[in-house]
């Protein structure tokens, strides 16, 4: 118990004394970020807007599919569809995922805006 507590303490001592604060890799690694920043900015120009087949579009699609196929709503949706219309289950059903995927899209850009990766 006693090297327990001498260690925690001698621990301690060091972090509140003998800290210079980060020093030169605090600073190293805040200017490699800044540069992987504006190297982001200057890529995010020079490509096209409105690609077909972004490999974003084709992540996003893939991952929403995979998790979407044979859940409980498309299960449900398919014995909707067997009842009702089908175009208007299709046309609920894309409206619906489109508003709430939507929601987490704009959910998601906010939290990114408002707090910081890095912390």
């Amino acid at each position: 118990v006693g090297l327990f507590f001498f260690f925690g303490l001698r621990s301690l001592y060091e972090s509140i004394f003998a800290w210079d604060g980060g020093g030169d890799e605090l600073a190293e690694t805040e200017a490699e970020l800044a540069d992987a920043d504006k190297k982001k900015k200057s890529t995010k120009k020079k490509k096209k807007k409105g690609a077909l087949l972004s490999p974003v579009l084709v992540e996003t699609f893939v991952i929403t599919f995979l998790a979407e196929w044979g859940d409980r709503s498309q299960i449900a949706t398919i014995g909707l569809a067997a009842s009702s219309d089908p175009v208007g289950v299709t046309i609920g059903g894309v409206v619906g995922h489109a508003v709430c995927t939507g929601a987490a899209v704009i959910g998601g850009r906010h939290m990114a805006e408002h707090i910081s990766e890095r912390a």
